[in-house]
């Protein structure tokens, strides 16, 4: 069944709908992940915002130890017929697919955030398109999708309101921050020593790796911001878009300087280092310059 769904795909792969295929999987990726937190967290609530922001950490990060755990093969690495694409972001195993379940997790903890109808159906639709295109683009088989999907949405319903009734709490907020924070720091460092040394299967824990970095780094960005900034997100709407360019900008240059700086020889320790600047940069460092340029 799942071989024919993809064969299926395949026999309708056409130019178009793979421009179209390779558009609505952004739609699961760092970049717009980035971009739509920034915004929320800078320019409309930060409560909701920090709440968000543990529905989809939590959500990568139960997707990337399933992932570890399963080992699960890729379409195209199995079946001669089905010619993988955005193979760029086919890293790491198959089952769950990472794109279905951080875009499900984030925009169902949209839909539960803000309870406006057009909202949540585009955040349903967003959801369906993400799956569909990583089947399309031969680079997940339909239960990955599903089981993603399952992960994302379970994130959000059970983790969506504990972590924003935390975020109301300024004391709980920083001692729960710092908790976690310290913790995946911790397990990061521990995996950026095995994967230097190659003692652990690099394609099961290297995206793990990365994933609880950022979430170290973002939790001490957390717990530093609410301690010492306590940011407000009043602005006018010119103001909070140059915020969220700054904050694009800023972070692609630390993504691309520390990349470069570590190179290919200490790649997992460049990966560990980069992904805890970029996590705490975005919830510490940033907030920290937009204060002092413009309020």
């Amino acid at each position: 069944m799942q071989k024919e769904m993809l064969m299926f795909f395949t026999s309708i792969s056409n130019p178009i709908l793979d421009s179209i295929a390779n558009l609505a999987s952004f739609f699961g990726e760092e970049a717009i992940i980035i971009i739509i937190l920034g915004w929320i967290l800078y320019g409309i609530d930060k409560k909701k915002g920090f709440a968000i922001c543990g529905s989809i950490l939590s959500a990568t990060i139960a997707m990337g130890i399933i992932k570890a755990i399963v080992r699960a093969p890729r379409p195209f690495q199995v079946l001669t017929e089905i010619k993988g694409k955005r193979l760029s972001t086919a890293t790491g195993y198959s089952f769950p697919s990472g794109h279905a379940s951080v875009s499900s997790s984030m925009y169902s903890s949209i839909a539960i955030a803000f309870k406006k109808k057009t909202l949540s159906i585009i955040c349903a639709t967003t959801i369906v398109l993400v799956a569909i295109s990583r089947m399309y683009l031969g680079v997940h088989w339909p239960i990955d999708v599903f089981g993603g999907i399952i992960i994302g949405i379970t994130s959000s319903f059970i983790l969506y309101s504990v972590f924003y009734k935390i975020s109301g709490d300024k004391t709980l907020k920083q001692k729960v921050s710092l908790r976690i924070g310290s913790i995946f720091f911790v397990v990061s460092f521990i995996l950026c020593i095995l994967l230097s040394n190659n003692l652990i299967d690099t394609v099961a824990f290297s995206d793990l790796l990365k994933t609880i970095a950022l979430a170290g780094g973002a939790y001490f960005g957390f717990f530093f911001e609410s301690k010492y900034i306590n940011y407000s997100v009043d602005g006018k709407t010119i103001t909070k878009i140059a915020r969220l360019i700054i904050l694009v900008i800023c972070s692609l240059l630390i993504i691309v300087g520390i990349k470069a700086l570590f190179g290919v020889s200490y790649y997992y320790i460049g990966a560990f280092v980069r992904y805890n600047t970029v996590g705490i940069f975005l919830t510490y460092l940033f907030p920290l310059i937009f204060k002092k340029l413009f309020n």
